[in-house]
């Protein structure tokens, strides 16, 4: 994992990536649940390359609980749209909310063209996916999936939040079953005194 660090710090120094300020993130989560497990193994990948760095995920309902429930994620925004719907004004009121958090980097997980539309209209400006659905433009770091290199959902994640000049072989292999606590057994349900501040946030 050193190896990985030094890869991320470099290209960091080398490119537009460079800033005096940690490394903050905006995950596109996708809407099935086992490709939401999956995606922790990104989260973790990007926590140990830049433990300062902080993470926030754009969840669709299906998704977001669990969302809310992963390591490293310290906050979750609830996608607007329901699940097909194109809902262009939704999309534009939730991308004009999140240009204030002043995201370095968004990585779109899944590969629809109406995923990467609020990190565009969000002004991100390093917006990472696969190609997908041809979606030029709205991506500016797009990669050209190689179903033979990463045939497996868990390395396209992790494969994202890596530079795009890393070689294939120095993508850390993800376990093949995820990890046990990714989502964890819920707990009892808190004393009114004593609830967590609510962390999932849904803007009209």
């Amino acid at each position: 994992m050193t190896d990985l660090r030094r890869n991320l710090q470099q290209a960091r120094r080398a490119g537009a990536c460079e800033t005096v300020k940690p490394a903050k993130y905006l995950i596109v989560a996708p809407a099935w649940l086992g490709d939401m497990v999956m995606s922790q193994a990104l989260i973790a990948l990007l926590k140990r390359a830049d433990p300062a760095s902080t993470i926030h995920v754009l969840a669709p309902l299906a998704t977001a609980a669990i969302a809310e429930r992963m390591p490293g994620v310290e906050r979750v925004f609830l996608m607007p749209t329901r699940h097909g719907e194109f809902g262009l004004a939704k999309r534009w009121s939730m991308a004009r909310h999140l240009r204030r958090e002043g995201y370095s980097q968004a990585l779109v997980l899944p590969n629809s063209w109406k995923s990467a539309l609020v990190p565009f209209l969000a002004g991100i400006p390093h917006r990472t996916g696969w190609r997908g659905e041809l979606r030029y433009g709205l991506l500016n770091d797009l990669r050209v999936l190689d179903e033979d290199t990463y045939p497996r959902m868990v390395d396209r994640f992790m494969a994202l939040g890596l530079p795009a000049e890393v070689i294939p072989e120095q993508v850390p292999q993800a376990r093949s079953e995820p990890e046990p606590d990714i989502v964890p057994e819920p707990e009892p349900e808190p004393e009114p005194e004593s609830e967590p501040e609510q962390c999932l946030w849904l803007v009209d």
